[in-house]
């Protein structure tokens, strides 16, 4: 165990030792001596200091990719949804914007390859939403805000595709970028009822290797969503889910998942953001006790879109009867308006064209058509040049 440059086969042996601890004692009983295998995975492999064991693993890392062990690699992904100001004015349509986004950038993507549209669809409509929490507090202000907060977060995987045709990272990047019912997709890394199994599960992410080795800056933010007396809670139903006293904690606990982060720490504008979420549990009913309670450990795939940008106060064309930023967005999600693509948008009723500018932002190459009667009259045609431009 105190040897400083050990034979690679040594290396990737002491790595996976309690993953297959059996045949290790059998075939390599040299090894016995030098560790204390615990009943636990691999990062619990004990030898003979800490320092020694991060050398090991250091050493692991530095091996040719031929001889690394093969790390978990997800495909599974957190979307927290927007709020509503008007219960039931959008959450029907998440899924249904979303799954069109998506079909739009896989179309896309398989342009030319010979994949079809039925087999495009059909991978993106493979969609699986799950609640990751259920609360039933005692007093709640009304059975729509009870609803509306247990569908806030949700966990998103995807079937095996048809044909070859399958679902990506950058897709669902892409696809929750323009969507605006969307507030942020996470990328799911590890999972455990308390830390030391969030550590282990998430330690063995691909992904999280690889954003942790390429030394940007990052961040972590701890945020709890559910609670075991929701009765007393102050924070059901409301926006602070945010508590840096416990994050100061819990940081703490996983710092074995931390370390492995090169680059530098940047609390304001990180490249990076990790993202530890507690208190959830998918399905059934509420937990009682806090082992039940499941910790996530995500990191930030992509924001939705920023369509407050054309929403109608922001406009330099205003008009009587605006349509919300929201619903110009959705309209062209469900639509698939075309990524990269120059599609023709054509808008009979125009109004303030905030239907065709969504379409312009979602994908800048389309062209844009609209007609009205208002033009000229009560809606000016120079002023939403100007919104165009602008």
């Amino acid at each position: 165990a105190e040897w400083q440059n050990p034979p690679d086969s040594a290396r990737l042996y002491v790595y996976c030792a309690s993953r297959f601890r059996p045949m290790t004692m059998i075939l390599f009983p040299w090894l016995c001596p030098c560790l204390y295998l615990s009943s636990s995975r691999a990062w619990h492999l004990t030898l003979r200091s800490k320092a020694t064991t991060a050398r090991m693993m250091a050493r692991v890392d530095q091996m040719p990719a031929s001889r690394a062990p093969t790390l978990l690699e997800r495909s599974k992904y957190v979307i927290y949804w927007r709020g509503e100001a008007k219960s039931g004015y959008t959450a029907t349509f998440r899924h249904w914007e979303f799954v069109g986004a998506l079909t739009s950038v896989m179309s896309a993507r398989y342009a030319g390859t010979g994949a079809g549209a039925a087999e495009i669809e059909n991978a993106a409509k493979a969609a699986s939403f799950t609640n990751l929490f259920t609360l039933n507090p005692a007093n709640p202000a009304s059975a729509d805000q009870v609803d509306m907060y247990n569908t806030a977060l949700q966990v998103l995987v995807f079937g095996e595709g048809e044909g070859g045709v399958n679902v990506t990272d950058e897709d669902v990047f892409k696809a929750t970028s323009r969507c605006s019912l969307i507030h942020h997709t996470y990328l799911w890394l590890g999972e455990g009822a308390t830390y030391a199994d969030l550590v282990r599960d998430s330690i063995n992410s691909k992904v999280l290797r690889k954003a942790a080795s390429n030394g940007e800056t990052w961040r972590v933010r701890r945020y709890e969503f559910s609670f075991l007396n929701d009765t007393d809670n102050p924070r059901f139903g409301k926006d602070a889910t945010r508590s840096v006293a416990k994050e100061r904690k819990s940081l703490p606990k996983i710092w074995p998942v931390l370390e492995l982060f090169k680059g530098a720490v940047d609390l304001k504008d990180p490249v990076i953001h990790l993202n530890l979420l507690e208190g959830l549990h998918e399905c059934g009913p509420h937990p009682s006790k806090p082992e039940e309670l499941k910790k996530v450990l995500a990191l930030t795939l992509a924001c939705g879109a920023k369509h407050m940008t054309i929403s109608p106060r922001t406009r330099i064309c205003k008009t009587t009867t605006p349509l919300c930023s929201i619903s110009s967005h959705l309209l062209c999600n469900v639509a698939m308006v075309g990524s990269g693509s120059s599609q023709s948008i054509l808008d009979p009723f125009a109004g303030s064209a905030a239907t065709l500018l969504a379409a312009a932002m979602i994908s800048p190459e389309v062209r844009t058509v609209g007609i009205d009667t208002g033009f000229g009259l009560d809606i000016s045609r120079a002023d939403i040049h100007r919104d165009f431009t602008t």
